[in-house]
């Protein structure tokens, strides 16, 4: 149950960062405040996601030697290389710390997300 369980949330992650890729100029094209909710909801999923890489790797797959740390640093680091976006990235890093295992967090940002679209849009 656990393993499907994370198998699944690992699919959820996987595709809400495609749409993620799949709308990058619509998302990037938009006001300042837009651009920056983005990119930290997007570096908190990819997170999440490489978190979520590495746990299954390391204790389903018992392949402990081989580490995922290609993703570590997040996504946001390498395209925008500002201080205020590495600072963001960490804070980041902080608060997954600290919710981890609640996937409410998650749920409730993707909604918010949506939400701030949705309004600054229409």
């Amino acid at each position: 149950w656990l393993i499907s369980f994370e198998i699944l949330s690992f699919l959820i992650l996987f595709f809400s960062i495609w749409f993620f890729f799949e709308f990058n100029y619509f998302l990037f094209s938009m006001n300042y405040f837009i651009s920056m909710f983005n990119i930290i909801f997007f570096s908190l999923m990819w997170n999440l996601l490489c978190f979520k890489i590495n746990f299954f790797m390391n204790n389903f797959l018992y392949i402990g030697i081989f580490k995922l740390k290609v993703c570590e640093v997040g996504w946001v680091e390498y395209n925008l290389n500002s201080g205020l976006v590495y600072f963001l990235n960490k804070l980041i890093l902080l608060i997954q710390n600290v919710f981890l295992n609640s996937y409410k967090v998650y749920i409730l940002l993707f909604f918010m997300w949506f939400m701030v679209i949705v309004f600054f849009n229409y």
